[in-house]
C-alpha cells in the first residue's frame, strides 16, 4: 500500500471541495438538476442531462438533435414539474443543445427492511437446545438467526390474522 506524503487535511476542507458551498445559488442549481432526474424518465435521463444553469435558463445537453427536438415539445410540462419540485432555482427557460452528456451520478441504494427477529435468549427451548447442539460456530449463528426471523414472521402473521 502507497502513502502519500504531505500534512493531513481537514475533513471539511475536503468537503468543500466536493459539494456545493452553502450558497443559495448553488444549492438552487444542484436541487434543480437533480429534479432533473426526477421529472424524466430513466430512458430521457440516458439521452439528456443538465450541464449549466444561468439567470434562469436551464441547458440540457442531449445525445443527438434528434433527441432535443423531440425534448422541444415537452418544454412546457418540463418546466412547470421543474419548478414545482426546486422553486429556489427560478427557472425561466430550458434549452437543448447537443453536447457532451455528464456523468449519472450513482444510483441511491435503497436501505433492505430489516427482517423482524425474535431475540436468539427468548427461542423456545427445544430449539434452542438443538441449535446449542451444532458444532460449527458459524452454522450455529445462521441458524440461530433463520430460526429467530422465522419465529417472528410466524408471531407477525397471527397478530395480523
Amino acid at each position: 500500500m502507497a502513502f502519500r506524503k504531505g500534512k493531513l487535511e481537514k475533513i471539511g476542507a475536503l468537503v468543500t471541495r466536493v459539494y456545493p458551498t452553502r450558497e443559495p445559488e448553488e444549492l438552487a442549481i444542484a436541487r434543480a438538476f437533480g429534479a432533473w432526474s426526477k421529472v424524466v424518465s430513466q430512458r430521457v435521463l440516458l439521452t439528456a442531462r443538465p450541464v449549466r444553469l444561468v439567470r434562469g435558463v436551464m441547458t440540457i445537453h442531449t445525445a443527438t438533435t434528434a433527441h432535443a427536438d423531440a425534448m422541444q415539445y415537452e418544454t412546457d410540462r418540463l418546466l412547470m414539474q421543474l419548478r414545482a419540485l426546486a422553486p429556489e432555482a427560478r427557472i425561466k427557460a430550458i434549452r437543448f443543445k447537443v453536447g457532451e452528456l455528464p456523468d449519472l451520478p450513482p444510483p441511491v441504494k435503497q436501505q433492505k427492511k430489516r427482517k423482524p427477529v425474535v431475540p436468539v435468549s427468548s427461542l423456545p427451548e427445544n430449539v434452542a437446545a438443538a441449535i446449542a447442539g451444532i458444532a460449527n460456530e458459524q452454522v450455529r449463528e445462521a441458524v440461530a438467526l433463520a430460526a429467530s426471523v422465522g419465529l417472528a414472521r410466524s408471531a407477525n402473521s397471527a397478530e395480523d390474522d
